[in-house]
């Protein structure tokens, strides 16, 4: 019998020795896992702040040329409204137009989603809390949505201005002697042969002369101005995400 309790006592603690190591090595195991996915979180998590670092980058150089767009083209539009209501004539719209030359390189936005889409592929959007993974989804699909409409919009607008409403600003655009042909003063002197025989051609001037020009000079204003308040919005939303993933991100790592 004592042999008997001798071995129960025996197989017992080596019973529980068996599953304390079983389960340590579990445990061992889901810590170790658990470390790793933290790991690739924290990594997705900066990984996208990063991303939202170079759309703010983005974002400043087309916010500068929207503003020098929105001055040029308001310039336009009044040369040629005071063109249209006879208070200046054709040789001073033309001088105006010299001086203003190419008003708007239409920049277009186009995010950083590297990252993002990384992890709608291997289904890691799902780590991040519910209301994260909101607004995550918003910027880089509904508002990503808008920017490319948008831009889709702004580009087609500008071709149709250079091409057909302005063609003189791709024409200054692409004179690599500009700056020689404009005195410094900006005058419209008899240097400027060119630009003076380019606005003598019958069909230019009837273009500048013609009322579209100023219809499509407002148009272009207009445009320009709708894109400016959506780029403020997209990069105020990006502001906010940016934030968003911040404070997470330092949370997770207290």
């Amino acid at each position: 019998m004592k042999i008997k309790k001798k071995y129960l006592i025996k197989y017992t603690i080596e019973f529980f020795v068996i599953v304390l190591g079983i389960t340590i090595s579990f445990w061992i195991n889901e810590w170790n896992r658990d470390r790793i996915n933290f790991s690739s979180h924290k990594t997705d998590l900066i990984g996208l702040i990063n991303d939202l670092k170079n759309d703010s980058i983005k974002f400043k150089p087309i916010l500068i040329e929207l503003n020098k767009g929105t001055i040029a083209t308001k310039k336009i539009v009044e040369v040629s409204e005071a063109y249209n209501l006879k208070k200046s004539n054709y040789d001073e719209l033309t001088k105006q137009l010299v001086e203003i030359g190419f008003p708007y390189g239409y920049q277009t936005f186009f995010m950083t989603d590297a990252t993002y889409k990384s992890l709608i592929l291997e289904n890691k959007i799902s780590n991040f809390p519910q209301e994260i993974q909101n607004k995550i989804s918003n910027y880089y699909e509904f508002i990503a949505k808008r920017v490319i409409d948008n831009n889709h919009i702004v580009d087609q607008i500008c071709l149709n201005y250079y091409n057909n409403i302005h063609p003189f600003a791709m024409y200054h655009n692409n004179d690599n002697n500009f700056e020689d042909k404009i005195q410094p003063k900006g005058g419209f002197d008899d240097d400027n042969v060119a630009f003076k025989n380019y606005f003598k051609i019958s069909s230019i001037k009837k273009k500048y002369t013609d009322i579209n020009f100023f219809i499509g000079s407002s148009n272009l204003l207009n445009r320009i101005g709708v894109y400016k308040r959506q780029i403020s919005k997209f990069s105020n939303e990006r502001d906010i995400l940016s934030e968003t993933l911040y404070n997470y991100l330092k949370r997770i790592t207290l």
